[in-house]
């Protein structure tokens, strides 16, 4: 049995990832893969970012912000 903390993405993240890439930026994959990515790193990150910050909702913008940045390079 693996454990993993809260937060990691698992193999079936990786494997949304892998068939994401290869249907493109648009579609339901890339749908799948916005939501495996985000669930899989987005508590950590604000976990993270309330640390520097000290404020919940400053903390939760930040991340969003930088998910936002993120999946729109990658829609190009």
């Amino acid at each position: 049995m693996t454990v993993r903390r809260a937060g990691t993405p698992g193999p079936r993240a990786t494997a949304a990832t892998a068939q994401a890439a290869a249907a493109g930026p648009r579609g339901p994959a890339a749908d799948q893969l916005v939501d495996e990515l985000y669930r899989g790193h987005a508590l950590r990150l604000t976990r993270m970012a309330l640390l520097l910050l000290g404020d919940k909702p400053s903390a939760e913008d930040v991340v969003q912000e930088a998910f936002l940045g993120l999946f729109r390079g990658w829609a190009g």
